[in-house]
């Protein structure tokens, strides 16, 4: 997959400030399940749409939402080889379209109201991803 280097930023800064502190794979996720909104019919058809992407004027993602932090999000080397090596086609993320952090405590788990409707795939790392 190519991209702009508009759309590489953004995706960039995204998987860094979702996922500062996850492993290769986690940070790898994150980026997927950028990708596989880009494709799903009912979401925005560009990383940029995606990424910037409101619904009900919430915005998608919560980092774009402080524009101080967002710009100034510095991007490590364990984000840009994952990045790369999700735009080359690695994908763990089971068709994921959702994620969100949770507490490592199950019995703190709470059912959030806008993932009632989504399944659970899988956990990993700080981050339960849905579809």
């Amino acid at each position: 997959i190519e991209l702009t280097d508009e759309e590489l930023s953004a995706l960039l800064r995204l998987v860094e400030a979702e996922a500062p502190a996850e492993d290769i794979y986690g940070k790898i996720l994150v980026a997927n399940v950028v990708l596989n909104r880009v494709n799903h019919d009912e979401m925005a058809n560009s990383v940029i749409g995606v990424v910037y992407e409101k619904v009900g004027g919430a915005v998608q993602f919560s980092p774009t939402a402080i524009n101080w932090y967002w710009n100034s999000i510095k991007v490590t080397d364990s984000t840009r080889e994952a990045v790369a090596r999700c735009l080359s086609g690695e994908d763990y993320s089971d068709g994921a379209l959702y994620f969100y952090a949770w507490e490592r405590d199950p019995d703190k788990h709470e059912t959030l109201a806008w993932m009632s409707d989504l399944d659970l795939l899988f956990t990993h790392g700080g981050h339960r991803f849905l579809r």
